[in-house]
Parts: C-alpha cells; structure tokens; sequence
C-alpha cells in the first residue's frame, strides 16, 4: 500500500491524513469499524514529480476523524 506521511491535519480537531497507493473497501471498512474513529475522508491526489512510474498514476490521501 506505500503507506507514508502520517501527520496531524488541521482541517478539523482530532484529524490525522496519511497518503497510499491503493486502497479498498475492505481497508476503508476496518478503519471505520475502529471504536475510537468517528469518520473517514480521502480524496485521489497526484504524485510529485518522479512519484509515479506514469503520468496517470494516483495516489489516496485518507483523512481519520478520531472521536473526542
């Protein structure tokens, strides 16, 4: 999954991003199912330059709202 750039997201309180290369309904689910997660975003986004092996390659960043 490449799982990288786990840090503290200030777009709410108690939101944490971190960025993959792929994702899945499973991953999203188990991440829901946690008791301390209030909700989960995530949004494509496009590698930095020499990020991706093509132009067209994605990356995820996924946003974890924790429950105060």
């Amino acid at each position: 999954l490449n799982f990288k750039n786990h840090k503290k997201h200030d777009i709410r309180a108690n939101v944490y991003r971190f960025t993959v290369d792929l994702i899945s309904l499973e991953f999203l689910i188990s991440i829901m199912e946690d008791s301390r997660v209030k909700n989960v975003y995530f949004n494509p986004s496009i590698p930095p330059p020499g990020g991706a092996v093509d132009s067209i390659s994605l990356r995820y960043k996924i946003y974890v709202e924790y429950k105060r």
